[in-house]
């Protein structure tokens, strides 16, 4: 499946799934872009940048970054332009991880670990063998089958994950679908990279993601903590399409109305230009939110049809023309804020931006074999 990341196969995925050389010019340019801010010792970002919630952010920025070069087909075992690049990325990673916990990162936060972990397990399938590497990954799994809430007398809970951190605490112990959506793409990616892990733990998220939709809202809830669900805007926007993602990418049935109306949702939002946006119109139409439009490409890209093609046409009307001369994309909305970008280091933005462009060649992978079927 690596092959659908490169040569032939590549560009055929790339026309079949709407994608052109515009689109390619500019991951071309972000991923030079984020080559050029990488670090000594394969970092991005500074270690000493630290966020409330989200800890150290350099760590889950450098996997972020990571799973930008292997989506399009670079890993040290690849010979090409970014190999030493991602070998770097890999090291910084794995001489992060915490001996008595398999966490990654001294003082990171539950977005970090299962983005690492991913990161890990997608260049154990890219052809990366180094047992230290596979021994990282399935510690990292460890991690989060650890903190995954197991108790059934908390339903609200049971099933789903919460910001956990290296030394054991919980910000908030209310499971996240967005922090659970990472988790569970952690676990699917170590299991098609041959970890031994609990399918049914999968599914017990699965469930658990499920329970969280909301017919009155129409979208899923980002948490069903009373503090938030008290609230006039009691989810965030992104929680629908990372909601809607996960299940397609765990074959869950499209009939669903927790899935189909979820899937009207996101297209009814498409990107409409890259600038910030009020706090109203960021929360109810997720404008101006690079995280709600990545969630929103890959759900979508996974549904296909009419919602993709109107969808995949915003969205290069929004990213293409907003891209800066360097490859880099200006900060426009919180998340970017929260992970530490600014106008000299714009490592978030870039990264998730590159990643949205990588959607019509990146999940050509063994659990999306249909969808690939389906566009022939």
């Amino acid at each position: 499946w690596v092959s659908a990341r490169r040569g032939p196969r590549k560009e055929e995925a790339l026309r079949r799934g709407g994608g052109t050389e515009e689109t390619e010019a500019a991951v071309r340019a972000g991923l030079a872009y984020l080559a050029a801010k990488q670090r000594d010792h394969g970092r991005w970002g500074n270690a000493r940048s630290r966020h409330e919630k989200y800890g150290e952010t350099s760590v889950g920025r450098s996997a972020l970054s990571l799973l930008a070069f292997l989506g399009a087909g670079h890993a040290p075992t690849t010979e090409t332009e970014y190999s030493d690049v991602t070998e770097q990325a890999i090291d910084f990673l794995i001489g992060s991880q915490r001996e008595r916990t398999g966490h990654f990162g001294a003082h990171t936060s539950s977005y970090s670990h299962a983005i690492s972990t991913y990161a890990l397990g997608e260049a154990v399938l890219m052809g990366v063998t180094d047992a230290r590497i596979r021994r990282a990954l399935e510690r990292g799994v460890e991690q989060i089958l650890r903190n995954q809430e197991l108790d059934e007398d908390r339903p609200a809970h049971y099933g789903g994950w919460s910001y956990y951190y290296p030394d054991g605490h919980r910000f908030d112990d209310y499971p996240r679908v967005s922090i659970t959506v990472w988790q569970l793409m952690a676990l699917e990616t170590a299991l098609l990279a041959g970890v031994d892990l609990p399918k049914a733990r999968v599914a017990l998220g699965k469930a658990w993601i499920l329970a969280q939709w909301s017919g009155e809202l129409g979208r899923y809830y980002y948490t069903r903590n009373p503090e938030w669900t008290r609230r006039r805007t009691p989810t965030l926007p992104g929680s629908t399409p990372a909601a809607a993602f996960i299940l397609e990418v765990l074959g869950h049935d499209e009939e669903d109305e927790r899935l189909a109306d979820a899937i009207d949702m996101v297209s009814e939002r498409p990107p409409r230009g890259w600038t910030q946006a009020s706090t109203e119109r960021f929360l109810s139409r997720g404008e101006g939110n690079t995280y709600f439009w990545y969630y929103g490409t890959l759900a979508l890209f996974l549904h296909g049809g009419s919602d993709w093609d109107r969808w995949n046409g915003a969205l290069q009307r929004t990213l293409l023309p907003s891209q800066e001369d360097d490859g880099s994309w200006e900060p426009i909305d919180p998340y970017s804020d929260y992970a530490g970008d600014t106008n000299g280091e714009r490592i978030y933005t870039t990264a998730i931006n590159v990643l949205t462009l990588e959607v019509y060649y990146r999940y050509l992978t063994p659990f999306q074999q249909k969808v690939a079927g389906d566009r022939k």
